[in-house]
């Protein structure tokens, strides 16, 4: 019997979330009102009008439909990791058990694990399932660190 587990390979790029948008347009209003301050109250009055109350109203939006929605995936899935009897296959490479001095497995996330609850996140709630890994040592000190997916709780069993 095989066991099979995706793997994930994380990016390192700018990721746009619903925290970044509120939070950084509320500070752009606050800079610009303490900018302003000491000239003209009426051009506070509409970054207020244009800005604020938008952004406010975009909050409370995220803030309740959040729940139901999952964590943006900051990379992709790039092949698949097989555990066998004798050996595991990595994407395409097969590497004995006697090749192996050390693995450990790390696996405490899955797809739709709450995530955050917290008063102020506006992201979403649910989890990817990404952030789990697998670190293999072996014998030739080639240390090998993959992420893997878990689509859902009780799918690793140990």
């Amino acid at each position: 019997m095989t066991m099979n587990l995706e793997i994930f390979e994380k990016q390192k790029k700018f990721l746009l979330t619903e925290n970044k948008v509120v939070y950084s347009s509320l500070t752009i209003f606050f800079i610009l009102a303490w900018f302003f301050s000491k000239t003209d109250f009426d051009t506070i009055e509409n970054l207020f009008d244009g800005l604020v109350i938008p952004t406010l109203l975009l909050g409370i939006y995220f803030k309740f439909t959040q729940h139901t929605k999952y964590e943006r995936l900051n990379g992709r899935i790039t092949g698949k990791i097989e555990f066998y009897k004798d050996k595991i296959k990595i994407i395409d490479r097969e590497i004995r058990l006697d090749q192996i001095k050390k693995i450990d497995f790390e696996f405490y996330d899955y797809e739709g694990r709450l995530v955050s609850s917290m008063r102020g996140d506006l992201n979403p709630t649910l989890s990817n399932g990404v952030n789990n890994s697998i670190k293999i040592d072996l014998m030739t000190n080639e240390k090998i660190h993959l992420n893997i997916k878990v689509n859902h709780e009780g799918q690793i069993n140990y």
